[in-house]
């Protein structure tokens, strides 16, 4: 579980900012993450294969989702606002001891 986290409504203004990404399981995003909040399984829609997504917003007014890849097992991290330290401590419990890639800053995702 992600401390202080609730989950962010789907049509919650957010603007992607990619932080980073992480080597990841879909078992392991949900042992951490709980059920995904969203499942894109249209693959016109992806890089193939089907996305879990999850989103959450923190009394700091951050906003983050994860967007995991399942058949690359490889997470999108998203931050909003774009503070890579910020978001990537709020998601220790998933991101420590993991592969991660880390932006040299922010992008954003169209």
């Amino acid at each position: 579980m992600i401390p202080n986290a609730s989950v962010l409504p789907e049509e919650a203004d957010f603007t992607p900012w990619l932080i980073a990404t992480a080597s990841l399981s879909h078992d392991e995003a949900v042992a951490v993450l709980s059920d995904p909040h969203y499942i894109e399984n249209d693959s016109t829609r992806t890089a193939g294969g089907a996305e879990d997504h999850w989103a959450f917003s923190f009394p700091c007014g951050m906003k983050i989702a994860i967007v995991l890849r399942c058949p690359y097992e490889e997470a999108s991290i998203y931050a909003d606002p774009p503070m890579i330290t910020t978001a990537l401590e709020h998601l220790a419990p998933l991101v420590t001891g993991r592969e991660l890639r880390v932006a040299e800053r922010p992008v954003l995702d169209d």
